[in-house]
């Protein structure tokens, strides 16, 4: 990957993280235990349907994972190395 490369993806991840509630539901999921989006939500201090929205910007940014389906859908933290 070059440098171009790794600059689009650091400002895209940048971008997924920039906003209060979606850096507030990927603190809560640092853990490695997995939430709903509901629980999400109430951490982020949104509504569910917002949260969703935050989720759906989030998928694709960083190496989440989820399971199931709907409000059944469980969350795990993006992996962040050390």
């Amino acid at each position: 990957m070059d440098a171009e490369q790794n600059d689009g993806a650091a400002a895209g991840i940048a971008a997924a993280i920039g906003e209060p509630a979606r850096a507030r539901m990927l603190y809560c999921l640092m853990d490695n235990h997995a939430r709903t989006s509901t629980e999400l939500a109430v951490v982020a201090e949104v509504s569910p349907s917002t949260a969703s929205v935050h989720l759906n910007r989030l998928k694709g940014r960083g190496p989440g994972e989820s399971a199931g389906a709907g409000q059944a859908s469980l969350l795990t933290a993006w992996k962040v190395p050390r």
